[in-house]
């Protein structure tokens, strides 16, 4: 199983408590009681079978923890405290998540000719909104008169249903 994982995802425990301690440390804990707990928590997520540890004690003793799962745990034990730390980590993607009134998630390539390759493709992407907007001005330019004239229309015929009938019905 642990072939699966490239060793950067895979951290020991010392390597994961060095990782979180800092950013859970809370405000009276020396640096040292926030690694012993965060190392007590580990060890406990472990034997309760909410973190697996990865490997055979014959060939890694202390066993490794798969970084994506631990970070996920860490964010349900420490809301807000692990936001920084990326969940997952590829070097051949960047990702950007822009919030407002929706959220859109931007995914832009790592490497440098695919970077550029997304480029040309949003840059071609532009000039094809460009020339569409353009035909949709002409469009509006044209259509606009029409619209006025319809609108005056409308208003006059509004005004002459108020106005009494000529002759009885």
């Amino acid at each position: 199983m642990e072939s699966k994982h490239r060793a950067s995802e895979l951290l020991t425990i010392q390597e994961l408590v060095d990782l979180l301690a800092p950013r859970v440390r809370k405000a009276g804990d020396t640096l040292r009681q926030a690694k012993d707990k965060v190392r007590k928590r580990l060890l406990y997520a472990q034997k309760s079978g909410e973190l697996e540890r990865l490997g055979t004690p014959a060939k890694q003793p202390n066993g490794r923890f798969k970084l994506s799962a631990v970070i996920g745990w860490a964010r349900f034990k420490w809301p807000g405290k692990v936001n920084d730390l990326l969940a997952y980590y590829s070097r051949d993607l960047s990702e950007t998540l822009t919030v407002s009134d929706s959220a859109i998630a931007d995914i832009i390539p790592g490497d440098l000719p695919r970077c550029q390759q997304a480029l040309r493709d949003s840059q071609n992407k532009v000039r094809l909104l460009e020339a569409q907007l353009a035909e949709s001005l002409a469009e509006i330019r044209r259509l606009k008169p029409l619209a006025d004239r319809y609108e005056a229309n409308r208003a006059k015929n509004r005004e002459s249903a108020k106005k009494p009938r000529k002759g009885n019905w």
